[in-house]
């Protein structure tokens, strides 16, 4: 194959779509030849109605299927880089505003993307889709009147100013979020929503009025879309989002300094990373679409502007996603080390059998170290592998000095370091008329239902963001610790404060990495169920007689359920 050396004079782009379309249609070996002849390519250079004063640069419908196209495989490999997070972390949520916007920034680009091809050059287009069966090219591109292209174009300019849009709106909503939903925000951002929305619309209007379209070089094959040189007025909008996007960063940096500075929790670090840096990376290619559309050749107008919408559906869409994967992946106790409080019977017990069967290193804190050597001879039967680690200690958790006392003989082997997780399963009743009650008896609720659980936590929590040492933090309540009635009055009010206590650290030890979940079991069938019915008033055993109840192992088992899953809001069993 001879190159015309009028080839020389084009741009690289140029060329190299010049010699890989000749290449094509000679690789397909049928009869069907694209151009009568490739010296066409010079002919089409230098044509009276296709000189650069209509098209700027010759083959400039080529190059805008080649540019445009050259972004499909970036789309189509972020769509399946993401589709599995995309189906655990959206497609599985209830339909709100949120999922709405994510699927209209990242679906809407599969419809203007793929216009922009067929808009530049049905022809062409069809060609290097179906290039091995050049022969029927034609049939695969239709003609188009002027007015068919016209509706197309303006079609896909609203596509794609509508997809800039749903970008800029998740970026505002998650803006407005970070400054803890502040109404002065909100007001601030609708302001400059209107402010800059109506000149963007406006320039959208001149723009598409500026565009007529002439017949195609070869009306026989060559069919089309041949805009003639039309309005960079473009520019505008995308520098009025810019201006947008520059203001949404500023508030995102000024409220990260000022409140989260020094946070040590990844997930913020996340959100402020992604917000910043996405924005910055948006804002140099918006920089680059304004050059181009200034100063560049007319057939790169469609590709800054297919760049700018693809990375806005990209980024906009990674800035939702990426803050929901740190709650996607269900915990896994296996070779964590876990602190069991309470675990010589009872509940204790059975979570820590159940852990244990799940390869997790375990740690056992109660006051009597018969039961305690015990609970170890079990632990040893349902032994995963040889790594693990079954500890048992014996203390009092009644104060914050013994709880104190007791992480630290349960970290000492692992050089200190905190436990990945704390269950604090301690506690127990006696259930009296109020009447009938002691003082001690009133103390020793509060003690044994809500200290022995606090005490430790306090000392765990302290100790973990100290050690910025990411985890978890299990509180046990009871279906007592939502309502009460007759005959619990030393112990409802301690699960009560229990819950107070887990609601509010969830939210506070969030900025820490630390997860909190609370466990609100029904009447559990164990050892101090037992014990309760020594001193438990008729009428209460009464009302209880109707509570089918739990086994020890199965209100494990459902509390080790709850504690899996991704703690997005604090788990009740």
């Amino acid at each position: 194959m001879s190159v015309s050396p009028d080839l020389l004079l084009m741009d690289p782009a140029t060329l190299a779509a010049s010699v890989l379309l000749l290449q094509t249609v000679k690789a397909s070996h049928t009869p069907l030849m694209l151009f009568p002849e490739e010296r066409f390519i010079t002919h089409y250079q230098h044509c009276h109605w296709c000189n650069p004063g209509v098209f700027g640069y010759p083959l400039e419908p080529i190059n805008r299927v080649v540019l445009n196209g050259a972004l499909c495989p970036t789309e189509l490999f972020e769509y399946l880089d993401k589709f599995s997070l995309e189906v655990e972390l959206i497609w599985k949520l209830d339909w709100d505003a949120g999922k709405v916007l994510f699927l209209l920034a990242r679906y809407s680009a599969f419809l203007d993307v793929p216009m922009a091809i067929y808009c530049g050059h049905i022809y062409l287009t069809a060609l290097y889709l179906f290039w091995l069966l050049n022969k029927h090219a034609a049939a695969l591109a239709p003609d188009v009147s002027h007015n068919t292209c016209y509706i197309m174009q303006v079609v896909r300019e609203c596509l794609v100013s509508f997809g800039i849009e749903f970008t800029v709106v998740i970026m505002s909503l998650r803006t407005y979020a970070l400054w803890g939903c502040d109404h002065r925000i909100l007001v601030l951002l609708l302001c400059l929503t209107i402010a800059i929305g109506i000149p963007g619309i406006l320039v959208l209007v001149i723009f598409l009025r500026s565009l007529e379209y002439i017949d195609p070089p070869l009306p026989a094959t060559m069919h089309g879309c041949y805009p003639k040189p039309h309005s960079r007025i473009l520019f505008v909008d995308i520098a009025l989002v810019m201006i947008f996007e520059t203001i949404i960063l500023m508030l995102t940096a000024w409220i990260g300094i000022k409140k989260f500075r020094y946070s040590r929790n990844h997930l913020v670090y996340t959100l402020y990373r992604d917000g910043i840096f996405y924005f910055i990376y948006i804002f140099m290619v918006s920089t680059h679409s304004i050059v181009m559309l200034v100063a560049g050749p007319p057939e790169f107008m469609d590709f800054v502007i297919t760049l700018q919408r693809l990375m806005h559906s990209i980024l906009g869409t990674r800035i939702i996603l990426h803050p929901k994967m740190f709650f996607s992946s269900k915990w896994n106790p296996a070779g964590l080390h876990v602190y069991v409080t309470g675990g010589s019977t009872g509940l204790g017990l059975s979570l820590a059998i159940l852990l244990a069967r799940k390869g997790a290193h375990i740690s056992i804190v109660a006051r009597n170290q018969e039961k305690l050597d015990n609970a170890i001879a079990q632990l040893e039967e349902v032994r995963k592998n040889p790594q693990q680690q079954f500890k048992a200690y014996s203390f009092s958790l009644s104060t914050a000095k013994d709880s104190a006392d007791a992480l630290r003989a349960v970290c000492a082997p692992y050089d200190g370091q905190t436990p990945d997780a704390i269950f604090a399963c301690a506690g127990a009743s006696k259930p009296m008329f109020l009447v009938e009650m002691e003082e001690q008896d009133l103390v020793d609720g509060m003690t044994n239902g809500y200290w022995v659980q606090a005490w430790t936590a306090f000392a765990a929590a302290k100790e973990m963001a100290r050690q910025q040492r990411k985890g978890k933090i299990v509180f046990v309540s009871s279906t007592l610790g939502y309502m009460s009635f007759v005959g619990w009055a030393s112990y409802s009010p301690a699960k009560h404060a229990l819950r107070g206590l887990a609601d509010t650290l969830h939210s506070e030890l969030m900025l820490y990495g630390i997860d909190v979940h609370i466990f609100f079991p029904p009447t559990m069938f164990t050892a101090g169920y037992d014990a309760e019915n020594e001193t438990k008033p008729q009428i209460v055993r009464e009302i209880e007689s109707t509570d089918d109840g739990l086994t020890a192992d199965q209100a494990a088992l459902a509390l080790l359920k709850g504690t899996v899953a991704p703690p997005s809001t604090v788990p009740k069993g």
